[in-house]
C-alpha cells in the first residue's frame, strides 16, 4: 500500500508542473505603438471674381458646337455651321483653390448642364467640360486657380434667347 501515496505524490507533482507549465503559457504580453495625427486646413473653391463661363453670341444655322478652351483667355472655336459673333464677349470661368502649402488635389467636372432660355421651354446643353489643369492641381504655398471650359451643343433650330445657369466644380485633396 507504499505504492499508492508514492503514486499520489507522482500524479499530484505532475498535476502541479502541468498546473505551472499551462499557467505560463497563459500569461499575456503588450507592447507600445506611437500614433500621430496632422490636422490640416481643409481644401476650399471658390468661383474667381467675373471669370464666368460665356459662350459669347452665337448665330445657330443648321447647328454645331462652340467650344470654349480651358485657357485664361478663354479661346472660342466652332464647329459645323454655327457661327461664333466675333465681336461679342466670351471667356472661361476660372476658380480659386486653396488649402495646405503644397498638397495635390483632384477635380472634379459635370458631365453635363441645361441652360435655360428667358422663355420657356428654350433649352440648350454644355458638355465636355475641361479643365486646366486637368485632372489633378498642385496648391502654390496654398492656393492654385483653375480655369474651365466646355462644349456648347447648340442645336439646328435653336432658338433665340439669353441662355443661363450653373454647374459645379469640386475639388478634394489626394
Amino acid at each position: 500500500m507504499k505504492v499508492l501515496p508514492s503514486l499520489l505524490k507522482v500524479v499530484g507533482f505532475s498535476l502541479l508542473v502541468f498546473s505551472a507549465v499551462v499557467a505560463s503559457y497563459a500569461a499575456t504580453a503588450s507592447a507600445l505603438a506611437s500614433a500621430s495625427a496632422q490636422i490640416v486646413v481643409p481644401v476650399g473653391i471658390v468661383a474667381a471674381s467675373g471669370a464666368t463661363l460665356n459662350f459669347g453670341q452665337v448665330v445657330p444655322y443648321t447647328g454645331g458646337t462652340v467650344i470654349i478652351a480651358p485657357v485664361t483667355a478663354g479661346a472660342r472655336s466652332a464647329t459645323g455651321s454655327v457661327q461664333a459673333v466675333a465681336q461679342s464677349t466670351y471667356g472661361s470661368a476660372a476658380f480659386i483653390v486653396t488649402g495646405n502649402g503644397a498638397d495635390t488635389f483632384s477635380i472634379g467636372l459635370p458631365a453635363s448642364v441645361t441652360l435655360h432660355g428667358t422663355a420657356s421651354p428654350n433649352l440648350i446643353t454644355v458638355d465636355a467640360f475641361t479643365s486646366n489643369p486637368s485632372t489633378t492641381g498642385q496648391l502654390t504655398a496654398g492656393t492654385q486657380t483653375v480655369i474651365i471650359g466646355a462644349t456648347l451643343e447648340v442645336g439646328a433650330n435653336q432658338a433665340a434667347d439669353i441662355y443661363t445657369g450653373t454647374f459645379n466644380v469640386t475639388v478634394q485633396y489626394n
